[in-house]
């Protein structure tokens, strides 16, 4: 144990030492590298000694520094020699010098071998037509996509097409934009997602190729909790498909810290704060649309006020009383009633849908609807 500890502390000296670091500094590389402390102190040296000698600076300048804090968590895990040597061959091969090594080491280039690399840009640059000067400015500002099996990128290239994208416009998405190239599109989510995309913010495939990061945000997570903000913060109608054309950079690129600075409306009777309470009820609504009542993405945006109506107070028990409306009396539909779910006062829907007499088949001589009752999600 005490060997152990020895050990760590060796290799803690040896990366504040080498970089020079601060101890917030020496936190935030050992978070990121967390691996190095299983490493022996002489292989930690080494490996920062082959990350100086490509981007040709020393050990302890702040551009080291501050490649480090951005390096691929797995820069302790290759020996150095062979990382050196990988890093050092896609730069030569793709002409790139030292701003190509800072990319490589961020995205973890060099985990695939040179023969790899070589195979897969030939393969690459015969898919897609591309010139030797297209191979290599692409590749050097995107390496992900030497991480994926080119046929990989076939596949869900050709999965895009089923989507309304070219052939051109397809290839074009998934091998350009990192994220994006090993996304299967025939999955459930992602075609919620592109769907979403086309029907509620009107952009057509074209449009969606030349924005192809709004394809690699979580739906969930990001774009629609986004959009309905935006919406609600700009006092838009929610049936109207409008308004959204100038905000996408902040759909697609913002943090949530920007995002809200730029939206929050905390004056507002009640305040309009966008954190994480927020997305999880827009989750909760999404989810209760699309599984328990079986709508499509489609049904969705014909009725879109269903995204701005309170899960636990309208929707559920409003479903649910309808859904047993529809078990006893056969002629009834509770589908064909959505709009009542959203736009009705309580009262007016009670008046609407409250029966005093359902027969037999219900077991019950009398269905009220009460807004109060707890209704399971």
């Amino acid at each position: 144990m005490a060997r152990q500890l020895a050990q760590v502390q060796s290799i803690v000296r040896a990366i504040q030492q080498g970089l020079q670091l601060t101890n917030e500094q020496l936190a935030s590389v050992f978070k990121r590298h967390h691996v190095s402390l299983v490493c022996s102190p002489e292989r930690v040296g080494q490996t920062l000694q082959a990350v100086a000698d490509l981007l040709a600076v020393p050990v302890a300048s702040e551009e080291m520094r501050q490649v480090v804090m951005v390096c691929g968590h797995s820069l302790f895990n290759v020996d150095p020699a062979v990382f050196h040597e990988r890093v050092s061959f896609f730069c030569e091969e793709f002409t790139g010098g030292q701003g190509a090594a800072k990319v490589a080491l961020k995205q973890h280039i060099y985990l695939s071998s040179a023969g790899i690399m070589r195979a897969r840009a030939a393969e690459l640059k015969k898919m897609l037509g591309w010139t030797e000067d297209e191979l290599n400015r692409n590749v050097q500002t995107r390496p992900l996509i030497l991480m994926r099996e080119p046929s990989t990128i076939l596949s869900n290239a050709l999965k895009l097409q089923t989507h309304g994208f070219t052939s051109a416009k397809a290839l074009h998405v998934v091998a350009s934009f990192p994220g994006v190239e090993g996304y299967d599109w025939n999955s459930p989510s992602n075609v919620d997602k592109i769907q979403y995309l086309k029907l509620f913010l009107q952009l057509s495939a074209d449009e969606l190729a030349a924005r192809a990061q709004l394809l690699a945000c979580s739906l969930e997570r990001k774009l629609g909790p986004r959009c309905e903000f935006v919406y609600r913060s700009k006092g838009s109608d929610p049936d109207v498909p409008a308004g959204l054309s100038g905000c996408l950079s902040y759909l697609q690129y913002s943090s949530d810290g920007r995002f809200a600075a730029r939206f929050d409306h905390v004056s507002a009777s009640p305040p309009l704060v966008y954190d994480e309470a927020f997305k999880q009820h827009w989750q909760q609504r999404w989810r209760f649309l699309r599984n328990k009542m079986e709508l499509s993405v489609a049904d969705i945006s014909d009725c879109r006020r269903l995204l701005f109506t309170s899960l636990p107070n309208t929707l559920s028990p409003r479903w649910h009383f309808l859904t047993r409306l529809e078990s006893a009396q056969a002629e009834f539909k509770a589908a064909d009633h959505l709009l009542a779910l959203a736009t009705m006062s309580d009262e007016h829907f009670a008046q609407a849908y409250n029966l005093a007499d359902v027969g037999p088949a219900s077991g019950s001589k009398v269905m009220q609807y009460s807004p109060v009752a707890v209704w399971k999600v």
